[in-house]
């Protein structure tokens, strides 16, 4: 199942269109409830310059897509292409030809309504022309929506466009950013804008503005002065203030009250930094000035993510819709949501490509006539437990498989995709409870099997140096000695001497070195002396350092031997630091390395070498849908099993009566669903798509797809037809295959 359709939840046809009497217009009239939605532009109607114009409005469900995506109906986000897609409803009208549709996201929520009256423009609700929704008027007539004009596009395209060159062709916009961050805010993932501007010194004189818009495209453009504040509609005139942090907290009370909450303040000095009350790339909007740089330095707003779901603006492009060109463009029409016609209403189209080509039953031994991706073998296993694929716990990433020419002896040296020689290859998961792996094989074997284990690495751990921090609590008294080993095991016993001042590690009668304490200050000057000592005895490979008023000893030699224990008992006001009693933390190094634990053995496989053709040959198949019925549920999602082998296979006696009918896998072949009544294709060949969505897998057993049931119409019967590719050619296969779909 590689295709999951959304219809609109909501839709509507606005306009301002003039009415009968070519004097007042219908921009009030609401066709929430027409089964036809509508786009024209008409000028000159009226008199020489007039203009009238239509636009839709259609939101779809990204709730039920976000919960699609988290059950694991349809892939996470990089896997999964969003299409928009809206069916020509045929008329006896003139249709325009040549021309452009547009489609922006809109930037406030508005209602459907429940008008029909799609000639005089008498239901009077809304939406409409000029209202969002009831005493919710647009802040632009004819809808709100992102627009480059006032937002900066940085997040994904806010203006996706497509040309009709007949007029009457569908209309299909791939939207899968948009779509994206409608379901980054659904999922609360979403980030506000946020934008500042730091006037650097008062504004000087009189007329330099800055304009700010809102989330929702709403625009004030504020005019310094040097008289009172006044305002005309959102043209504010604000009066300077006598220091630049007073005209920016001006500034800021006139935001706060004229966008009511839309944009929220906060004033630190003479910087104003302001936050798009609502999340989302919509935010990201601009902050136009003619201030001089060095007076203000103004950020306009970034950082906003996601996007609250409002659905779309279809539209004529600007020069097809504004009179420009001076003619009319009338009149595209769609079918609505309300349409009787299941197919046929706007929707938005999930694909994606699920296929899994597994060519278990045909690996191909390297050839240097063949392009590298050609030699490529692809082999799955499927790890199905109590009749369920279930991931292996606890194996992450960690598979790897290795091909052995016969069990219980060496693994056999394939390629691996990235072109490097191994014993082993690095399998990936390719959905859950299957796993993938790729290789291409030269060797000499003509039989392989395959073992799929577990890779339990560990990682390489660096060498390093035993140390011991020793407290130094004062001074020790006459004789005292304390003794410290090195990773050799070679041991140094250190006497403190009273009334002698010497710090050249020279030795007493009984080999001990001399540490004088004569002339010592305090603890600090203590610790030092026993460092110039260590420094000068060579007997033990331990360094000593004087560091936060402790004696810090490093073993010279980095492992595991230098966790020695460095032995205090005999010397007053000397402790080991926290609860280490001598030297700890040296490492050995360990050098990363890899071992397997073998799940699962393979079928294993035969490695075929491809003849090479000494002339041209079009290759012919027999096909059959194995375990077609002859109806199915609507509820039901349906694995097709499609059998396929040559047509010039020739068996004999023997043949037939000892062996199964060979299966010829075709490594690239389509389905095609087309309704039965009136040859309508509800899932056409997707050869030229990007995802390739109706591309069949393979195994070892043929070929298979699937199909959920609920894509189509009930009561009505159904056909299926194959494609498959050869060379740069692709070839329809004669045979047809019916159901029927019922309630």
């Amino acid at each position: 199942m590689t295709i999951k359709r959304y219809n609109s939840e909501k839709d509507n046809t606005i306009v301002n269109a003039l009415k009968e009497n070519l004097s007042s217009r219908g921009s009030t009239g609401n066709m929430g409830a027409s089964d036809i939605l509508e786009i024209f532009s008409i000028f000159g109607q009226a008199n020489s310059s007039s203009l009238e114009q239509a636009r839709i409005l259609v939101q779809f469900p990204i709730d039920a897509i976000s919960s699609d995506r988290d059950l694991g109906v349809i892939p996470a986000s990089g896997s999964a292409t969003f299409k928009v897609k809206m069916s020509n409803t045929p008329h006896g009208q003139t249709t325009p030809k040549n021309y452009s549709l547009v489609a922006h996201p809109i930037v406030r929520d508005w209602t459907e309504g429940d008008g029909l009256d799609m000639e005089s423009y008498l239901d009077v609700e809304a939406s409409n022309w000029v209202s969002a929704s009831t005493s919710t008027p647009w802040h632009t007539t004819g809808s709100d929506y992102a627009s480059a004009s006032y937002l900066s596009a940085d997040v994904v395209p806010i203006q996706y466009t497509q040309a009709f060159e007949t007029g009457i062709e569908n209309l299909e916009m791939d939207i899968t950013g948009l779509a994206e961050e409608w379901i980054k805010y659904y999922k609360s993932n979403s980030s506000a804008a946020t934008a500042s501007i730091n006037f650097l010194q008062n504004p000087g004189g009189s007329g330099q503005i800055i304009s700010v818009y809102s989330h929702e495209g709403e625009q004030y453009t504020y005019t310094f002065i040097t008289s009172s504040t006044y305002s005309v509609n959102n043209d504010v005139y604000l009066q300077l203030s006598g220091t630049a942090a007073a005209t920016a907290g001006s500034l800021q009370n006139r935001i706060d009250s004229d966008f009511g909450g839309k944009i929220t303040t906060a004033l630190n000095g003479a910087i104003l930094s302001l936050t798009q009350s609502v999340n989302g790339l919509h935010g990201n909007t601009i902050i136009s000035s003619s201030i001089p740089a060095a007076t203000a330095s103004i950020g306009g707003f970034g950082g906003g993510t996601g996007m609250p779901n409002y659905g779309l603006v279809v539209k004529l492009r600007d020069d097809y819709e504004d009179g420009s060109k001076q003619r009319s463009y009338y009149t595209k029409k769609f079918y609505a949501r309300s349409s009787h016609e299941f197919f046929l209403k706007p929707q938005i189209e999930v694909q994606w490509d699920s296929s899994l080509k597994d060519d278990r039953n045909y690996i191909i031994k390297s050839s240097s006539l063949a392009p590298a991706s050609e030699n490529l073998n692809n082999v799955y296993y499927y790890n199905r437990f109590r009749g369920t694929l279930s991931d292996i716990p606890s194996t992450g990433s960690r598979m790897v498989v290795q091909l052995y020419p016969t069990l219980g002896g060496s693994p056999a040296t394939i390629v691996q995709s990235g072109g490097i020689e191994s014993t082993f290859i690095t399998a990936s998961k390719a959905d859950t409870g299957i796993y993938k792996a790729t290789f291409a094989y030269s060797g000499s074997n003509t039989t392989l099997y395959d073992v799929w284990k577990k890779d339990v690495f560990t990682t390489a751990i660096p060498e390093a140096q035993a140390v011991a921090t020793i407290n130094v609590d004062g001074f020790p008294v006459d004789a005292e000695t304390f003794t410290v080993q090195d990773t050799a095991g070679d041991t140094e016993t250190f006497i403190f001497v009273g009334g002698v001042n010497t710090s050249d590690g020279s030795k007493d009668g009984s080999d001990n070195t001399i540490i004088g304490l004569a002339a010592l200050a305090d603890t600090d000057a203590l610790i030092d002396r026993i460092v110039d000592v260590f420094t000068a005895q060579t007997d033990i490979a331990v360094t000593a350092t004087h560091s936060d008023s402790k004696l810090r000893l490093t073993q010279d030699t980095a492992g595991a031997d230098g966790n020695t224990t460095i032995d205090l008992s005999g010397v007053t006001n000397f402790s080991h630091n926290g609860d280490n009693t001598g030297f700890h933390d040296g490492v050995t190094a360990v050098a990363a390395y890899h071992t397997y634990t073998d799940f699962v053995t393979g079928s294993g496989f035969t490695i075929y070498t491809d003849d090479v053709d000494v002339s041209y040959s079009i290759p012919s198949y027999i096909i059959n849908i194995t375990n077609l019925k002859s109806s199915y549920l609507q509820s039901e999602k349906a694995t097709f099993r499609v059998y396929t082998r040559n047509k010039n296979w020739s068996p004999n006696i023997y043949t037939v009566a000892s062996q199964t009918a060979p299966v010829n896998t075709i490594k690239q072949m389509y389905y095609k669903i087309t309704k039965v009544s009136d040859n309508y294709e509800v899932i056409s060949y997707s050869t030229g798509s990007t995802p390739s969505y109706s591309e069949l897998s393979y195994d070892k057993d043929g070929s298979y797809f699937d199909l959920d049931m609920g894509l189509l119409e009930k009561n009505n019967a159904y056909q299926i037809n194959f494609v498959f590719k050869d060379g740069p050619n692709y070839i329809e296969l004669p045979e047809k295959f019916r159901f029927r779909v019922d309630t």
